[in-house]
């Protein structure tokens, strides 16, 4: 046997060791606990809120959570979740607190034979509240059209995020590791964030500013109407369909490619460093380009707003629709 083998095959035994190591180690700590089927069963718990109120925060650590129209108009918070795990509900000061962060170490209640996930659904009687805040530290979020909320304020490390509900002054949304989904909604200004995962956001009206940001994520734009409009990423593509916007459209990847269909702005503003940017704009601008290595082929025209386009290694392909 070669010594580069036996080298190998030490090392795997090793691993295998320490792994045995760690698991004795994790279920002492529980008692020699290794749970039986149905030992970590699930039920579920129903909190009725009776008084009014009209500002909405949630924090959760592991829990997916979806809003839903009251049928028979009261609301009441249910909560699906391992029995022994703490949960509450309440109304102080018009505001309803929906507590699920029961602490713990990592290794309370694991077993082997643990099935289903933790949910906590809200059933909401109105269909318009106040200020909606969300702290989720893994979990999935799903928002519904069914609700009009005057603000949208949600974070999270790991998860995804479907927000069909308007707000009437901004909606702000940040994920450390998941996506972003707004379809058919309306604010006066977005502010969505992750930095790792994708944002998608198809026809959305903002008043104002939207801004997004991706770290390491692709960003898709769909039928978007807004004041202005600022992107930025590390890594990742961008692409916009239909968008247009009053004043400043404004995008800057450092490795990804910018495409554009059908979309407009009184000043444009496109940056990256590896990529191409291709597309068509819906009326005339007065370009300035600037690429190391690429083609370059847009109109020859004086007259509209500016578009200032440079990447170091790319092509830059624009054409105006008729």
């Amino acid at each position: 046997m070669k010594k580069s083998t036996k080298i190998a095959l030490i090392v795997a035994g090793a691993c295998v060791l320490l792994g045995v190591i760690l698991f004795a180690g994790a279920y002492y700590l529980l008692s020699w606990d290794i749970g039986v089927p149905g030992s970590d069963a699930y039920v579920t718990e129903t909190v009725e809120i009776k008084e009014d109120f009209t500002d909405i925060l949630i924090e959760t650590n592991a829990d997916n959570l979806t809003f839903m129209a009251s049928d028979d108009k009261t609301c009441k918070v249910e909560f699906y979740d391992k029995e022994e795990r703490e949960h509450s509900a309440a109304v102080n000061n018009k505001t309803l607190e929906i507590d699920s962060t029961e602490p713990g170490d990592w290794f309370e209640g694991f077993s082997l034979f643990s099935f289903g996930s933790p949910k906590i659904t809200v059933y909401l009687p109105k269909e318009s509240y106040g200020a909606l805040t969300v702290s989720a530290v893994t979990g999935d979020t799903l928002i519904p059209d069914d609700f009009t909320f005057d603000s949208i304020d949600i974070s999270g490390a790991t998860g995804e995020v479907t927000c069909l509900a308007s707000s009437k002054n901004a909606t702000d949304i940040a994920l450390s590791t998941g996506k972003i989904k707004l379809m058919d909604t309306s604010a006066k200004s977005y502010d969505l964030s992750v930095t790792t995962g994708d944002i998608l956001v198809y026809t959305v009206t903002c008043k104002n500013e939207m801004k997004l940001g991706a770290s390491t994520g692709d960003a898709l734009l769909q039928d978007v109407e807004c004041g202005s409009l600022r992107s930025d990423g590390t890594t990742g593509d961008i692409a916009l369909t239909r968008v247009i916007a009053k004043k400043d459209l404004i995008i800057e990847r450092t490795t990804g490619d910018v495409e554009f269909e059908s979309c407009d702005a009184s000043d444009i503003n496109f940056k990256t460093s590896t990529g191409d940017v291709t597309g068509t704009l819906t009326s005339e601008k007065t370009f300035t380009t600037d690429t190391s290595t690429g083609d370059v082929r847009v109109p020859q025209s004086a007259s509209g707003g500016t578009c200032d386009i440079s990447t170091t290694t790319g092509d830059i392909v624009i054409d105006i629709e008729k």
